[in-house]
């Protein structure tokens, strides 16, 4: 699953039954792949045991197996848990939706805020400020 146009072939294939031609048309657009390259994914997935199809006339239907589901809920509980583990953070729930850490931080000025009225200069009751000698710091 670590490669992007096998784990997009999941996404896929999770919301359902689909044909080899729908699957190829998501792929090749989104990567930029061929359809060769497409069926070797789909092929490593089927023999990984992931995939499976059924034959209709000329036509192949994919489809997840049922055990994928056991093993993507098995690999999320491990990596809640390594993440646990590693923040010190236990979770009062574990059905709970994840969510990432905050990261805000403060907003820069954007460039364009000069035309936003600036403080006069001088001293805080607008007498001017003493002179500094910066060279002599």
């Amino acid at each position: 699953m670590a490669d992007p146009i096998r784990r997009r072939l999941v996404e896929v294939l999770a919301s359902g039954e689909h044909t080899s031609g729908n699957l190829a048309d998501v792929v090749v657009s989104e990567f930029h792949v061929t359809r060769g390259a497409m069926q070797n994914h789909l092929r490593i997935l089927r023999e990984h045991g992931w995939v499976d199809y059924r034959q209709e006339e000329s036509t192949r239907w994919y489809h997840l197996e049922e055990p994928v589901w056991l093993a993507l809920d098995t690999e999320v509980r491990d990596l809640k848990e390594l993440w646990r583990q590693r923040t010190g953070i236990q979770a009062a729930n574990d059905d709970a939706p994840w969510l990432p850490p905050d990261t805000s931080r403060v907003p820069r000025p954007s460039r364009y805020d000069y035309w936003k009225p600036r403080r006069p200069p001088g001293g805080p009751e607008g007498r001017p400020r003493p002179y500094r000698n910066r060279a002599a710091d």
